[in-house]
């Protein structure tokens, strides 16, 4: 599940990065809460739930990383078209 694992971090990290802890919040604490779920699993031992809950984790913060972006381009998008009333 190590791999699981790494793919979940890198996924929560580019989420991050993208502002989803506050643009799809809901999304993002569900990524990170699998992820904590995951990593607790490896720990005791549960290697097939902890796989379960990476794979869930990463997922859901790709989700949330889109749902950010996505987001994102709107709040621009509505940005710029404001400007063209001035020409």
């Amino acid at each position: 599940p190590i791999n699981e694992l790494i793919l979940a971090d890198t996924a929560i990290k580019a989420a991050q990065k993208a502002k989803a802890d506050s643009l799809a919040t809901d999304l993002f604490r569900k990524a990170e809460n699998n992820f904590l779920r995951a990593k607790q699993d490896y720990r005791e031992g549960y290697y097939d739930s902890c796989r379960n809950f990476a794979d869930t984790a990463r997922q859901t913060a790709e989700q949330a990383e889109y749902q950010a972006l996505l987001k994102q381009s709107k709040m621009k998008g509505s940005d710029s078209s404001s400007d063209y009333g001035s020409y």
